[in-house]
């Protein structure tokens, strides 16, 4: 996992991002982030932390236990470690699932730096993604779920954002 560090932006409780960050971000157990601008520190997603990456972001990791949805840009590596991640934008750089579920949308992209389909996206993630995996929707389901911070149960998913109503 990467080192965390003291000028970090920790994220414990549900946050939107909506301005641009220099500095990483760390969602920790509980937290729940929207990012909706560029992070130019990349994002961790430590077990139990939510994140929906709709903008851009520097770097993703996503340790054991941690849920990450990125249908924004990462431009550098996407490093799944046990968690689980759901890709339906643009990876520019490597994309490396160590554990976890990793699944790549159709029409998701991942590209080397110089632009170009990545190898291992046109090996191993267009068969994952064509296969149109049963299981697709409910294990977005399943990373939609969760507990909020006063450990009442979530409506809704923490991960599309707040409900017409809030």
């Amino acid at each position: 996992m990467p080192f965390i560090q003291s000028g970090d932006i920790n994220i414990s409780s549900d946050v939107t991002i909506t301005q641009d960050v220099a500095e990483p971000i760390v969602v920790h157990p509980g937290g729940v982030l929207v990012l909706m601008a560029a992070s130019e520190g990349g994002v961790i997603v430590r077990g139990g932390g939510y994140a929906r990456i709709a903008g851009t972001t520097h770097g993703l990791f996503v340790a054991a236990g941690g849920h990450a949805v990125l249908t924004g840009t990462c431009l550098g590596s996407v490093t799944n470690d046990g968690g689980n991640l759901f890709i339906a934008g643009v990876v520019t750089g490597t994309l490396v699932e160590h554990a976890g579920t990793t699944e790549v949308a159709p029409g998701a992209a991942i590209l080397d730096e110089n632009g170009a389909p990545a190898e291992k996206t046109l090996s191993t993630w267009s068969k994952r993604a064509a296969c149109q995996s049963p299981n697709l929707q409910a294990r977005r389901g399943q990373l939609a779920t969760g507990l909020s911070a006063s450990g009442s149960e979530r409506t809704g998913s923490p991960l599309d954002g707040p409900s017409p109503t809030e």
